[in-house]
């Protein structure tokens, strides 16, 4: 198994109409620290935020394996299910959901 993240999970949206950035920060921050940080193979994640107040979620991970672990557990976590919450568009975020193979790691 490699020791660096060797997928990234690319994922836009905006938040939810009556959402504050303080919410979806304390919401993202607990999806994070609860679900995501404890799953074998995550190994870091950015909130992206655009000018025009969409976001981008950014997860690395260490394989698609461990990817897919966390995908079939997500939908039924209560922190994951707080931070899809605070979406727009929880259906149309996933479909956007695009994933990327590291080809250079430079940290």
């Amino acid at each position: 198994m490699p020791d660096r993240a060797t997928l990234l999970e690319w994922t836009p949206f905006r938040a939810a109409p009556g959402v504050s950035d303080t919410h979806l920060l304390a919401a993202a921050d607990r999806l994070t620290r609860e679900f995501l940080a404890p799953l074998p193979g995550y190994v870091r994640r950015f909130l992206l935020r655009q000018d025009d107040g969409s976001y981008v979620d950014c997860i690395a991970w260490r394989s698609a394996k461990d990817h897919a672990v966390a995908m079939e557990t997500a939908m039924t976590h209560p922190a994951a299910q707080d931070f899809f919450a605070c979406l727009e568009d929880p259906e149309a975020a996933g479909a956007a959901m695009r994933h990327f193979t590291i080809a250079a790691d430079w940290t």
